[in-house]
């Protein structure tokens, strides 16, 4: 418990926003963090087997919003306006982001001593992850307790596999480290959502979740627990997986010279 509190009080106090550095002195391993594979290890089967897991799920995310796309061409503003769509596009951001990573892993995964903060493809894809994750687990969490619709492929697709494959691909393949304030992105969404939902309910077109122009007060009750109670579980639960992986990936012993 010590050391949980130890992290959550660094990673609400570490500086800058995206700082390299973590508790008693160590550094986040870039390579092994982001690419899935440490620098020492980029010649071995394992570098290609995470490069192949990643081609396979970025390409799956795309052909499967293809095929949602197909079905009932939306306008862009109406399609982002869904939880689960937010939540997709940017499980397709972060796939992007980790597949280059670890494609490109000597240009964009290089890690030197005089540098706190990694450079900024690195940062956007710390930014996707701590975002796709737990818009993912909301989406799942609303979808499964308040819908509850007949199970099709993209409804599995966009309400669990894709949530699943994207916290497999941060937590286990690239163990991305979480810091707890960098949850401030997933709450912004997850806030304009909300609003947009009252705003869609007003003009008569009701989100799935949250439809107040059919019953406001039972819609209220749910915004209610999922911004107060849901949103702050889910974060915890994506952190509480990061670190518990701090053994097995983050931190390095020997960094290139400046």
């Amino acid at each position: 418990m010590q050391e949980y509190k130890a992290q959550f009080l660094w990673d609400l106090c570490v500086s800058p926003f995206y700082s390299l550095n973590e508790p008693y002195g160590q550094r986040i391993d870039v390579p092994a963090s982001f690419a899935g594979v440490a620098a020492e290890n980029e010649d071995t089967p394992k570098r290609k087997f995470v490069a192949i897991f990643r081609t396979a799920v970025l390409l799956w995310f795309i052909a499967t919003l293809i095929m949602d796309l197909g079905q009932k061409p939306p306008t862009l503003w109406i399609y982002l306006g869904y939880l689960t769509n937010l939540a997709f596009i940017s499980s397709i951001w972060f796939s992007m982001s980790s597949w280059a990573c670890t494609v490109w892993s000597r240009k964009i995964c290089a890690q030197r001593q005089a540098l706190t903060v990694p450079n900024n493809f690195i940062i956007m894809t710390w930014i996707s992850y701590s975002l796709a994750a737990p818009t993912q687990l909301m989406a799942f969490i609303l979808y499964w307790t308040l819908l509850r619709e007949p199970v099709t492929y993209l409804g599995l697709m966009k309400h669990g596999i894709v949530g699943l494959f994207t916290i497999i691909d941060g937590a286990v393949v690239g163990k991305l480290p979480v810091r707890f304030k960098h949850f401030i992105f997933f709450a912004v969404v997850f806030l304009i959502y909300t609003i947009m939902s009252i705003v869609k309910s007003l003009v008569g077109a009701g989100d799935g979740f949250f439809d107040w122009s059919t019953n406001a007060t039972q819609s209220s009750i749910f915004a209610f627990v999922a911004v107060f109670l849901y949103a702050p579980l889910v974060c915890v639960f994506i952190w509480w997986l990061s670190v518990i992986g701090n053994g097995r990936r983050r931190f390095i012993d020997k960094i290139l010279p400046s």
